[in-house]
């Protein structure tokens, strides 16, 4: 399309249509980015990829050579990009200085991230899209432009909204993007095959009107629309791929694990971070607690809850703080199957099993939710652990590998503690050595702020229950609960902010205050993440758990009886707990109407019993499409349509028309048909038993005796007789088949040409794969 020398223009001049098309294209995809709400500054990605593809069209329309336009876009890449990145510093220092701040982040995040460690700070992030979605643009533009090059202005930027959207599906609304950036691109796709045809007719001098390019322009319009729907409505299954799910998943979840940690820093609970899920291997405090009606799961209760404080359902903990983020100092991961006994946990025995059956809602969930502590379940995945000296685990996180897909159960059994009060003040502080050494950890930065307001808290108070419960009461009462924050001033660590200054915060920064007060006392603590308990309903024994239910709080640890969760977050009912071991609960848990509480006098026996209580009052209602009417809708409706479309095929040959018919609209148009449809609508016009002498034809080129367009068939057959010597019965019946369909009255047998051409292609494919295999052994010396 265009000339390669230096100093010519392009064969078309510029077409505006086709140059804000791309630039709508690119952006779609930045856009969808920005939706994501990932991190602050992630428009940053959006405004360069604007200046990117107009920067790409200029140099693909101009007189400058490949080199020099490289040249030239690289010089623009390293000065708008750091301008650009400059925004993030403090706007009121001059641009040397904020130059200087922003390259000094960029390269302690870069050394981070390739020494394995998690990268705190999401300017990373903010920088790396952005240069990303930059080299989109500008390639984009400019093989567009210079090359006419379809697949390399749009390819890229769709790749980069699919792994946008494949992080961040929980909002079904999104798609939407997907839907626009697909419409952009058939258009574009489109109006660069008009200008071609265009550019041809005028080399053919072909008249053409001005209502030409109109008529065109809604034709493809109307087209790209419909493809967008009927793309929208076509049901398609990938949860069902489950052997390649699971192929794909082993490949890359090595990759998956080292870029979790480029963007742990991410504020978005179930950002790219958490590769689909809410949580990932960090935690970034953040400005906004998690906020939806969505479902994320549901749990059925199959053994009845023990006596003590509600369920809450935790994915992971944390043990690290350090700036704002939360992360796992260290841990062990081992693969985990079905038929693997329960792991065994520190002070079991204090503890009760309980089983339950969660139904994840989303369209892709890794991380497995279940009480502290999961002891089992029945996915096959990996299970992160802490070994402890004695071969005990303690458990830190499951993932389900492959992940599970939407209306997917999986069981887990658990072994929670329910003390009282009294066994948690009667406690020693005879901690282990694994306890002290991973949890007492508090930066130097805020310990001597923290100590000091916990001391004042806790101050005549002996026990670590007494002070736990008494700094719960206190960031209750002191901190309000707001689910969107201002952000931290410069410099400032943003829980002293929230705990001395701001005294507002969600669940994030009480959790995280309340962990690092009590370990700045001595007391073991850590971070845990998950949901709260959700909605009961009793009636079928069931927990709704939803989006906004995301919840962070503190487990602390005591001397054998193990973590404890405690809750100081505003928006969350108190924990109550019974006084004594052997006294009622204040609150006691809902349950099923015929299953009491307590403790089993016989525990087997007492859950073979929940079982057929919970068999009598029937299972829980089952999303619509795993009704036996759903599946019978899913199943019948395409087989209806596939139905229909045979007979009406058999009765009007709609098979052998469309492609007739698409080739002459093209040339009502005045435009050449693709080479596809011409193929095609030759290949519909052929006898069928011309079409299985095509076998003849095929064969010929497979094993590299193509013959010239002037061979009659019968040189043809004769020829691949004497290349395929092992088909020569079959070449001869097809070859009989043919001349008597051409040369004679009698009708020829489809059904024996039909057979002899499988039986050829056969034999060639075997030929030509001996051929290929004698080729290799001679090349490797064999």
């Amino acid at each position: 399309m265009y000339t390669k020398c230096m100093g010519a223009k392009p064969a078309w001049r510029w077409d505006w249509p086709a140059a804000v098309l791309t630039l709508l294209l690119i952006e779609s995809a930045a856009a969808r980015l920005v939706a994501t709400a990932w991190t602050p500054f992630l428009y940053f990605a959006e405004t360069l990829a604007a200046l990117a593809v107009i920067l790409g069209l200029l140099l693909g329309y101009s007189r400058f050579g490949s080199r020099s336009a490289f040249w030239l876009a690289a010089g623009y890449t390293l000065t708008l990009i750091p301008w650009h990145l400059a925004g993030a510093a403090d706007l009121d220092a001059p641009m040397r200085e904020r130059l200087a701040e922003v390259g000094g982040r960029l390269l302690s995040c870069m050394g981070l991230f390739l020494q394995g460690k998690p990268v705190e700070d999401p300017l990373f992030f903010v920088a790396f899209v952005s240069l990303l979605f930059w080299v989109i643009g500008v390639a984009a533009g400019y093989w567009l432009l210079r090359h006419n090059h379809f697949a390399a202005a749009a390819l890229p930027a769709g790749i980069g909204l699919l792994i946008v959207q494949a992080y961040d599906h929980y909002e079904p609304r999104r798609m939407w993007w997907l839907a626009t950036y697909l419409l952009f691109a058939l258009l574009l796709l489109g109006r660069l095959y008009y200008l071609d045809a265009r550019a041809g007719w005028k080399r053919r001098r072909v008249f053409t009107t001005s209502d030409t390019e109109l008529d065109v322009s809604n034709g493809l319009m109307a087209t790209a629309v419909l493809v967008v729907v009927v793309a929208w409505l076509l049901p398609v299954s990938i949860s069902s791929m489950e052997s390649a799910a699971h192929t794909w998943d082993s490949i890359t979840r090595p990759f998956r694990e080292r870029f979790s940690n480029a963007v742990s820093a991410l504020e978005s609970p179930y950002g790219p971070g958490g590769r689909g899920d809410f949580y990932g291997e960090g935690l970034s405090l953040g400005r906004s607690g998690a906020l939806g009606d969505a479902i994320v799961f549901t749990v059925k209760v199959n053994t009845p809850r023990p006596p003590g404080p509600r369920y809450y359902w935790r994915g992971r903990v944390y043990d690290t703080y350090e700036n704002g983020q939360w992360s796992l100092s260290s841990k062990v991961t081992r693969d985990h199957l079905p038929g693997q006994d329960a792991i065994e946990i520190p002070e079991a025995e204090n503890r009760t099993e309980v089983r339950l059956t969660f139904t994840t809602q989303f369209p892709s969930e890794r991380l497995l939710y279940a009480p502290a502590q999961p002891i089992w379940t029945d996915q096959t995945g990996t299970l992160q652990f802490t070994q402890l000296p004695d071969e005990k685990s303690d458990p830190l996180a499951w993932q389900a590998s492959p992940p599970l897909s939407e209306g997917e159960h999986y069981q887990v059994r658990a072994a929670i503690a329910g003390p009282s009060i009294e066994e948690l003040r009667f406690s020693g502080t005879d901690y282990p050595a694994w306890v002290v050494e991973r949890y007492l950890q508090v930066p130097e930065a805020v310990a001597p702020r923290l100590r000091e307001q916990a001391a004042l808290v806790t101050l005549g108070m002996e026990t670590p229950y007494d002070k736990a419960a008494a700094i719960t009461a206190f960031l209750r009462q002191e901190i309000s609960y707001q689910a969107v924050l201002d952000p931290a001033p410069k410099g400032v660590d943003p829980v002293l902010w929230v705990l001395f200054d701001y005294k507002k915060g969600f669940c994030n920064y009480y959790a995280s205050a309340e962990v690092l007060m009590l370990r700045s006392l001595g007391i073991p603590a850590r971070l845990a993440v998950g949901f709260a308990q959700g909605q009961f309903d009793p009636n079928f024994r069931i927990y709704t758990v939803k989006k906004r239910d995301a919840h962070a709080w503190p487990e602390v640890y005591f001397e054998g009886i193990g973590w404890v969760e405690f809750e100081p977050t505003g928006n969350q009912d108190p924990l109550l707990r019974p006084e004594t071991s052997g006294g009622a609960a204040p609150q006691a848990e809902p349950t099923g109407p015929n299953i009491p509480l307590g403790p089993p006098e016989t525990g087997q026996d007492l859950i073979n019993r929940a079982d057929e209580l919970l068999a009598e009052q029937g299972p829980a209602p089952l999303p619509f499409a795993r009704t036996p009417l759903g599946r019978g809708l899913l199943i019948g409706l395409p087989l209806g349509a596939a139905a229909l479309f045979l007979v009406l095929n058999r009765r009007y040959g709609l098979i052998e028309r469309l492609p007739v018919y698409l080739k002459s609209n093209y040339e009502r148009q005045g435009m050449p048909a693709p080479g596809w449809i011409e193929r095609w609508a030759r290949w519909m016009g052929l006898t069928p038993i011309e079409r299985s002498f095509e076998a003849v034809n095929v064969s010929l080129y497979w094993l590299s005796a193509p013959q010239p367009v002037h061979a009659t068939a019968a040189q043809r057959a004769r020829t691949l007789a004497g290349v395929l010597p092992s088909a020569a019965a079959a070449i001869e019946a097809l070859a009989f088949e043919h001349q008597t369909a051409l040369f004679t009255a009698r009708p020829a047998d489809p059904v024996r040409a039909r057979r002899a051409g499988w039986t050829i292609l056969l034999h060639a494919t075997r030929a030509r794969l001996l051929s290929a295999w004698a080729r290799l052994r001679e090349q490797i010396g064999l």
